[in-house]
């Protein structure tokens, strides 16, 4: 039985691939959804045009907000001497970038369901100020230190152009399966000030510093590069529908 269900599904497939009828007409509006680095991470809109022409752009947010807590025991120069004490370091990390990727694929005409692509991208990501903060906290009996860090990132911007090619399945009715891979060149860069502050705070009989004090840096970055590498910012695994 279980033999016959395989035979029975690797027929069906040989059938849905031998037909042409579940590709998109022209005329058709694609929405495409990624399959890798998380579901729906980079949404694409398209058009079917004439000549196996395919004009669209993909669209992507990737918000980064990262959390982390830990506490340890730590030896501490206290007034009385080097004593144990607890010291807690907690940190956060907010970003977030914005990826439009302009695109044009020339599908080749197969006779099949299966088909076959290439094409130009054209990726452009900003990405917005970064900012992340620090808390550590130094405590025993009779003698407490805190310091506090918050850091800001300026913007970051990145533009490129890729070759891409790849293939599509259409097991259902204007609904595809594929994956597309390319090389690419890009230019990338970051420009602002990068502000830092540290605020300490002290206090306990046991603390030889009993003062508390705040520190301003403001540094100014101008960075810029460029790079020549395969699978530049493609979509990878994806699922497309017609409609």
């Amino acid at each position: 039985m279980k033999r016959i269900l395989l035979f029975i599904a690797a027929l069906s497939m040989i059938l849905t691939t031998i037909a042409q009828d579940n590709k998109p007409a022209p005329g058709k509006i694609g929405l495409g959804f990624s399959l890798s680095n998380g579901l729906g991470n980079r949404i694409s809109f398209s058009k079917m045009l004439n000549g196996g022409l395919e004009a669209g752009l993909q669209l992507g947010i990737n918000q980064t907000n990262t959390k982390s807590a830990q506490t340890d025991s730590v030896t501490v120069a206290t007034d009385s001497g080097s004593k144990r004490g607890l010291q807690t370091v907690s940190s956060t990390n907010n970003s977030m970038s914005i990826t439009l990727i302009p695109f044009i694929l020339k599908h080749a005409e197969l006779a099949t369901n299966l088909d076959a692509f290439v094409g130009l991208q054209l990726p452009i990501i900003f990405g917005s100020g970064s900012k992340s903060t620090s808390n550590t906290k130094t405590f025993l009996t009779d003698f407490s230190r805190e310091v506090n860090g918050i850091t800001k990132q300026p913007s970051t911007y990145s533009f490129g152009v890729n070759l891409v090619f790849g293939c599509q399945w259409f097991f259902y009715e204007n609904l595809g399966m594929g994956a597309i891979c390319g090389l690419g060149f890009s230019s990338s860069g970051s420009k602002g000030d990068i502000d830092f502050t540290q605020t300490t705070s002290n206090s306990g009989s046991l603390n030889p510093s009993t003062t508390n004090s705040t520190i301003n840096t403001l540094s100014i970055r101008d960075n810029k590069s460029s790079s020549l590498s395969t699978f530049n910012n493609t979509l990878g695994l994806f699922l497309s529908y017609y409609f």
